[in-house]
């Protein structure tokens, strides 16, 4: 179950030394997914469920900026991650990999949750106003459950607020997964732990099967 989200108006790097919204909304998926996939193919019917936002229209990649270092917008930054995302699930579930495990892309609609952030004054404004109208939890969770406990038999599916999203949408182009996966090993083996806050880059101990 994979859905730690936590908005930023401001742009703010981790220790790693990757900015914020990229490593907790996309790059912490990217590996739990991957580190995990071997024990999760030992299980009897074994799913990922990436509680995200599939299909959205909204935003763009910045390809040359995946930190956006340059003209960092909170918002920018979140439904960039939302993207990244639909295309992580694309490249689990390519043919070549062979996984039994499915993926699953879900938003289950405004649900009130934490809406944990940082927020400036115009951004605390509607999120607070996204709390009085969103549904709660327990209603949230209840296609989350539905799809855990009886998973697609497809490798990959999407789904937003109860209706499955077609995999043929500009969301979940292969060849932008094919780049975006390639991007992300390629970050994961050449960044340096020497430099002290880099845009994008410093070095991972993980390793991910390819």
């Amino acid at each position: 179950m994979l859905c730690a989200r936590y908005f930023r108006s401001y742009r703010t790097v981790t220790s790693e030394g990757f900015e914020h919204n990229f490593a907790l909304y996309y790059l912490s998926r990217f590996l739990l997914g991957y580190g995990l996939v071997d024990q999760m193919e030992k299980a009897d019917d074994p799913v990922i469920m990436n509680v995200a936002g599939p299909g959205v229209g909204a935003g763009s990649i910045q390809w040359d900026d995946l930190g956006m270092e340059h003209g960092y917008d909170g918002w920018s930054a979140m439904f960039q991650g939302g993207k990244l995302n639909d295309l992580l699930g694309v490249s689990f579930a390519a043919e070549h990999r062979g996984y039994r495990t499915r993926y699953v892309l879900l938003f289950p609609g405004g649900t009130r949750t934490g809406f944990a952030g940082e927020f400036d004054a115009p951004t605390a404004a509607y999120v607070a106003e996204m709390k009085r109208i969103a549904q709660p939890v327990e209603v949230g969770i209840v296609p989350i459950i539905a799809i855990v406990d009886t998973p697609p038999r497809e490798p990959l599916s999407a789904f937003a607020e109860g209706r499955r999203i077609s995999l043929l949408h500009p969301s979940f182009d292969k060849d932008a997964a094919a780049r975006l996966d390639a991007l992300t090993r390629e970050l994961l083996r050449s960044s340096s732990p020497r430099t002290s806050r880099p845009p994008l880059r410093r070095r991972s101990p993980y390793v991910m099967p390819d």
